[in-house]
């Protein structure tokens, strides 16, 4: 019979703390049953199936959105743009600001976000002097791209973490900004 043993956290991540189990109820435990839940909606009555889902204030809907929608004009969605939604809990998000998901297509983040993994973008985070070195999506020839944003005096680069496969993409700073905004979470699983 397999017992549940508690351990520290800090003891497993940073091999810090008390190294005998901890009693039922930690904190640790308390932690992780506290963290919220995500939800993907998809379907054409995706607005009556979100008002049965959201019982209370404590969760937001963020619009799922085409790569193509976000790189026209992600501000101004229309119904039949939304592929669905992402149910968050609101301490996820900052007040006052614009979040849109977006389904990635493509390794040029892996392993970190792959290919299918959804994630959610920060609108109001579109400024390259604050989002640089942040893992941002960019207009780019290729359509939106997720990358590191690098900046120097001439140009955006944007930089793959897939290394091995990718080369950086440079745009002129000449161009208008080709950031949408900040990635703050993703969601997927590694394949």
């Amino acid at each position: 019979m397999d017992e549940k043993i508690n351990i520290d956290i800090n003891l497993l991540l940073m091999g810090k703390g008390p190294k005998e189990p901890l009693p039922k109820s930690s904190r640790v435990e308390e932690v992780l049953h506290q963290a919220p839940t995500i939800e993907v909606i998809t379907s054409k009555n995706s607005k009556k199936l979100l008002q049965s889902q959201i019982s209370d204030e404590t969760c937001i809907p963020i619009p799922i959105i085409s790569e193509a929608v976000a790189d026209t004009d992600p501000l101004n969605i229309k119904e039949e743009d939304i592929e669905g939604f992402v149910l968050v809990n609101q301490a996820w998000v900052k007040p006052g600001h614009t979040y849109i998901c977006l389904r990635i297509r493509g390794n040029f983040m892996h392993p970190i976000i792959s290919d299918g993994f959804i994630v959610a973008i920060d609108l109001n985070e579109n400024d390259p002097l604050r989002v640089e070195r942040h893992i941002v999506a960019a207009r780019s020839k290729y359509g939106i791209t997720l990358t590191y944003l690098m900046l120097n005096e001439k140009y955006y680069v944007l930089l793959p973490h897939n290394k091995s496969r990718f080369k950086p993409i440079v745009i002129s700073k000449t161009k208008p900004n080709p950031i949408i905004g900040k990635a703050v979470w993703w969601w997927g699983k590694q394949k």
